[in-house]
């Protein structure tokens, strides 16, 4: 799991000459030069800021003033990783761990999004959310992925995130002042203290308690790709994992009770990197069959004369199926037919009223209906 923090984002487009501050709900959310220089920077409330430096001049966040570039550098995300949770307009988290290089990846990231934003990027990695958090604000770059346990150990125990703050209070008030001295605990001694939160109190001094990143962004999305061990030539390997990446996107749709009809296809080759075909489809997709074949088509547009070493899809701007039940009694033989149907109409009755559901033979008849079918039966006339 890789931390993305993006240091100044508020900050670099207003143009203004002295201290400055961007304040959230009474909290300085980022100071320009001038500002940190005299000693306010992220965290401080205003109150304090001001104390500090009296001629400071307060900026109110505003969502909308940031939805634009928030959204730009997390679709550069997009080139490197499908899953991808936004903490906050200026810090997301993305799952790496399907690629087969993730930590060649990661420093891809990071020296991508410098280079589009011109702010610098703080960042960390980790097995889960919250370690790769601790790794960032620590300035870590390694140990936390392949040593979690370690990297842990010489940390506050009040730094031990997954854990209740009453639970690491009262960890140091035993003498448990840093998380290595959690590890070496039994799990016996941390149950008679904590009683059902100890195996969650020992698994995260190991580093090992989950944290999983959600696929949030874009939102009414889903993804994925595959990656391989060796570049693809022949066009049935290229056919068979179009084939697996429609099973996936086509099991999560139907999963979730959605459709969606704006498709695209990502293909990567050594000399092109990633390429993008993107179509928006007359009939929405619901299922592997239909994606598949849609998989296909965006494939042929243009011919790809090199290897190939990973593909992806993507479907967009989801909704949710509109359902519809095609009869009361659903598939049934005509003896049964009745039955059922007398069955499922008194349950309606007893649940929701006797006017709920009428029979055909039950709805009222305009009174024109009727005079001209009386007409009809005495004269005759058909």
């Amino acid at each position: 799991m890789l931390r993305i923090q993006l240091d100044g984002f508020y900050i670099q487009p207003i143009q203004h000459c002295g201290p400055l501050v961007v304040v959230r709900e009474g909290v300085v959310l980022d100071s320009n030069p001038d500002a940190r220089l005299r000693g306010v920077s992220e965290g401080f409330t205003a109150r304090n800021a001001i104390n500090i430096i009296p001629n400071l001049t307060l900026r109110t966040w505003r969502e909308d003033d940031y939805r634009e570039r928030c959204t730009k550098w997390l679709d550069g995300c997009l080139d490197f990783c499908d899953v991808i949770e936004p903490e906050d307009q200026h810090v997301a988290y993305l799952d790496l761990s399907g690629h087969p290089a993730p930590g060649e990846i990661a420093v891809r990231v990071v020296e991508s999004l410098e280079k589009a934003t011109g702010l610098p990027v703080r960042f960390g990695a980790g097995p889960s959310k919250w370690v790769a958090f601790l790794a960032s604000q620590h300035g870590d770059w390694g140990q936390a992925v392949r040593e979690p346990a370690a990297f842990l150990a010489p940390l506050p125990v009040l730094e031990l995130l997954p854990i209740a703050m009453a639970s690491r209070e009262r960890l140091r008030f035993l003498g448990y002042r840093k998380i290595g001295d959690v590890a070496k605990l039994d799990i016996a001694t941390l149950r008679s203290q904590f009683g059902e939160e100890a195996l969650t109190i020992l698994r995260a001094a190991a580093g090992s308690q989950g944290d999983p990143v959600e696929a949030i962004y874009p939102p009414d999305s889903i993804a994925d790709r595959v990656f391989f061990p060796s570049p693809l030539e022949s066009l049935e390997a290229i056919d068979a994992n179009l084939r697996l990446l429609a099973q996936c996107l086509g099991g999560r749709l139907m999963g979730k009770g959605q459709e969606g009809s704006s498709l695209e296809l990502s293909i990567e080759t050594e000399t092109a990197g990633w390429q993008t075909r993107t179509r928006e489809f007359a009939k929405p997709m619901r299922a592997q069959p239909a994606i598949f074949a849609a998989l296909q088509a965006l494939w042929s547009e243009t011919p790809i004369e090199e290897p190939v070493l990973a593909l992806g899809a993507r479907l967009r701007n989801l909704r949710l199926v509109v359902g519809f039940q095609p009869a009361l009694v659903g598939r049934a033989r005509a003896n049964d037919r009745v039955v059922r149907l007398e069955r499922t109409v008194a349950q309606i009755h007893t649940t929701f009223g006797e006017r709920a559901v009428l029979r055909a033979s039950e709805m009222p008849v305009a009174r024109r209906v009727r005079v001209l079918r009386e007409w009809q039966n005495v004269l005759g006339w058909r």
